[in-house]
């Protein structure tokens, strides 16, 4: 799917922009603070109508239920300290599991949807905590966000059970994740394709259906065989295990730059002050404007104005994200790249936390 399909936001009709604006004036009039700056740390760096978007398609277009879970989702946050996670970045999971290759992003399918590998006997039940794993996932659903190119909004999962046995079999984490990507990350998944299928992986399948959505359900296929990969992925985004021409996955470790860099900008309490107070303002002003939109009927100059401050938000937050981030093995690779850590890593390392440092 894309901005482009009905229901997105290219491609509202009158009934569904109404709906947004109904859902914008209903979650702005609860909010309190805490719920507030969870709100657009969520939303992050992406366009906010697009991420409410996806919700109310997930609930149906049903008001009432889109408030409902989007609260859940935000005291799920807080409670699960997703925020403290994106902070600590990769110092907070188990790299060793990492490294293991249970699941990753390699490449786009032919649509351009990022691909999520996973191979499923590369997990071994117990071997790590399920907190531990559950982080793992967290941390890449949040951000394979940033792997997602306009207009494309979803992204393919490959699931290869090749070798899969009774070790591997986990029935308490698959039920976690698909709690998380269903509540949490609903709209996520535009196509879900299983290959190397056992009469083992067929006895689980039937207990796994009843926990899907149906429409999750609907997007997942069966493959035959890992060549029949090819008719949705190019060879070439297709790993050499799966008989493709990409290299298989290695995680890259972080390097002693990394860290260097991740320490300049925690003792950076001035920029992160600075940039923090740019994007309160930032976030009052899209606030402001976004409650006149959705209370009156729409007007260009109104449209233009909000589209700005939607600009001048998503401005604050790129320079914020050093000091409420990390770079990641995705950053190292290239695959996600965002030039703000380096720019402000220079910045900081040629003023040597000097009085006279500019922050713009």
């Amino acid at each position: 799917m894309s901005a482009n399909d009905p229901g997105h936001i290219n491609n509202l009709d009158k009934r569904q922009k109404n709906l947004l604006k109904e859902c914008w004036i209903e979650l702005l009039n609860r909010m309190n603070s805490e719920y507030t700056n969870e709100l657009f740390l969520w939303f992050a760096h992406e366009n906010a109508d697009v991420v409410l978007l996806r919700w109310l398609r997930a609930r149906k277009w049903n008001v009432k239920n889109t408030i409902e879970q989007i609260f859940n989702l935000l005291e799920w946050r807080i409670k699960s300290g997703v925020k403290d996670l994106l902070n600590k970045g990769e110092s907070e999971i188990s790299l060793s599991e990492a490294q293991m290759g249970k699941g990753y992003f390699m490449g786009q399918d032919r649509i351009g949807r990022p691909i999520c590998y996973i191979h499923a006997k590369e997990h071994i039940r117990g071997q790590y905590s399920l907190e531990n794993t559950e982080k793992l996932a967290i941390l890449a659903l949040e951000i394979s966000r940033k792997l997602l190119k306009s207009p494309v909004e979803t992204f393919t999962v490959v699931i290869d059970v090749n070798g899969l046995n009774m070790r591997n079999i986990d029935f308490q984490l698959v039920k976690n994740f698909l709690n998380l990507f269903q509540n949490y990350y609903p709209e996520s998944l535009g196509l879900g394709l299983i290959v190397n299928a056992s009469w083992i992986f067929s006895s689980c399948w039937s207990m796994i259906c009843p926990w899907l959505d149906s429409d999750v359900e609907n997007k997942i296929k069966f493959l035959r065989k890992e060549s029949d990969l090819t008719k949705y992925i190019d060879p070439m985004n297709i790993p050499q295990r799966l008989q493709g021409k990409h290299a298989n996955f290695r995680y890259l470790l972080p390097t002693d730059e990394d860290q260097q860099m991740m320490e300049t900008f925690r003792q950076d309490q001035q920029g992160k002050q600075f940039n923090e107070d740019n994007y309160q303002q930032a976030m009052t002003k899209y606030i402001q404007i976004t409650l006149k939109w959705a209370q009156n009927e729409d007007n260009s100059n109104l449209i233009i104005e909000r589209n700005k401050s939607c600009r001048n938000l998503l401005n604050a937050y790129e320079n914020l994200l050093p000091y409420v981030t990390t770079r990641i093995h995705y950053h190292r690779t290239n695959e996600i790249h965002e030039p703000i850590f380096e720019m402000t890593y220079k910045k900081l390392s040629e003023t040597h936390f000097d009085d006279d440092v500019t922050y713009f």
